[in-house]
């Protein structure tokens, strides 16, 4: 598709879901990420996923999207979130993220933040998580 056709593309999920994500490919998974595009204009920031494949991201990212659209949460830098497993989720502010989320910053300029989500190994302490974003 032309540069053009995937923007249209874009701005019609973005208009029809609140949020669309874009997922970038490298050889290894590990080289992988995705970040949402629409969230900013909800006043949220939006999130990046990195290492991870296509449906681990998308799950998280269209978790975390909806929960913010459809039930009012609310993520910032610092908190946790469980997933599946048990594993937890640590949202912390990117460092560098005007070279990974480009399809943010050229869409949103300086108005864009972008939290990272980072899976935390098995077994990270239940005590350090635990937060549900709806909590104060």
């Amino acid at each position: 598709m032309s540069f053009e056709q995937v923007r249209h593309s874009m701005n019609e999920r973005i208009k029809k879901y609140g949020f669309t994500i874009q997922y970038v490919e490298a050889e290894e998974t590990s080289e992988c990420f995705a970040y949402t595009i629409g969230l900013t204009d909800f006043g949220q920031p939006e999130f990046c996923v990195r290492g991870m494949t296509m449906e681990d991201s998308g799950i998280i990212l269209n978790g975390v999207a909806t929960d913010i659209l459809h039930r009012g949460d609310f993520y910032a830098a610092g908190h946790t979130a469980a997933w599946k497993g048990n594993r937890i989720l640590y949202f912390a502010r990117m460092r560098g993220a005007r070279n990974y989320a480009l399809g943010v910053y050229s869409r949103y300029g300086s108005r864009a933040r972008v939290l990272e989500i980072h899976l935390m190994p098995e077994g990270f302490p239940a005590a350090c998580g635990g937060f549900h974003p709806t909590q104060n």
